[in-house]
């Protein structure tokens, strides 16, 4: 089941009519998304759907061929990347993105410092993301050394240190057996109240989707097909056909 609370008040991110085109590929086509302080959005579809360069287009790593982003009345559309994270909008990838020859304190203080911190302040909130995550105990260890599902974990430290006010997450529970999946899970469901944050979420683990989000929203060939609660996509035919139905065989095989 999806999360009971109610999404909070306050500024949304919000994109309005945004294509992305690649050469004639309609990557995106037209989408609208409102990410709303206090909720957690999953965003779903088959591969290729879009959702990734929806992602990078919110967060400034792709600039829209046509529509607009913005953040609360501000229009951020194109913004560089490393401002847009400045102003509270932040994303993981896929693929990890760790300084392998640091330790997991010093990767997660080097985020830190992108809020214009001193060294020493870093530090301490460093040190007391790991503590909030439970990581302390590996605080010391290089991020080579570290397994998969710290690997991620970590991953989310470095993103919470940046004091982000939306968190957009690409793919955070791939790789993970179901117990990591489980901690995973429980830890993102709370973030919105504990960081009064909004976060959105792709990922292809159903599981996870449904008993994480307040919404969901369904993209397929670029266009949103389907926004509702949980409950509403898993009856929605055209999901079922477009990309459930295939999750789920994919699930039991």
């Amino acid at each position: 089941m999806g999360v009971e609370r109610d999404p909070g008040s306050g500024p949304e991110l919000v994109a309005a009519g945004v294509c992305v085109h690649f050469e004639g590929v309609k990557a995106v086509d037209g989408v609208d998304l409102t990410l709303r302080r206090g909720e957690v959005l999953g965003l779903v579809g088959p591969n290729g759907a879009g959702k990734t360069t929806l992602v990078n287009s919110l967060t400034g790593f792709e600039t829209p061929t046509a529509g607009s982003v913005h953040l609360g009345d501000r229009d951020v559309t194109g913004m560089p990347a490393a401002r847009l994270a400045r102003l509270g909008v932040a994303r993981t990838f896929q693929s990890g993105r760790l300084f392998d020859h640091l330790t997991v304190l010093e990767n997660v203080e080097a985020a830190a410092l992108t809020g214009h911190r001193t060294r020493r302040r870093a530090v301490v909130h460093a040190t007391s993301v790991l503590e909030m995550l439970e990581l302390s105990h590996i605080a010391s260890r290089r991020a080579r050394e570290l397994s998969h599902g710290e690997s991620r974990n970590v991953e989310l430290g470095r993103l919470i240190a940046t004091g982000p006010t939306f968190m957009l997450l690409d793919e955070p529970a791939a790789g993970l057996n179901e117990a990591e999946s489980d901690q995973l899970t429980a830890l993102i469901a709370s973030l919105p109240e504990r960081l009064d944050c909004g976060v959105l979420i792709i990922e292809h683990d159903m599981r996870v989707i449904m008993r994480l989000c307040h919404r969901i929203q369904v993209l397929d060939h670029g266009k949103t097909i389907a926004l509702g609660t949980p409950e509403a996509i898993r009856a929605d035919p055209v999901v079922s056909e477009a990309y459930l139905g295939s999750v789920e065989r994919d699930a039991a095989s």
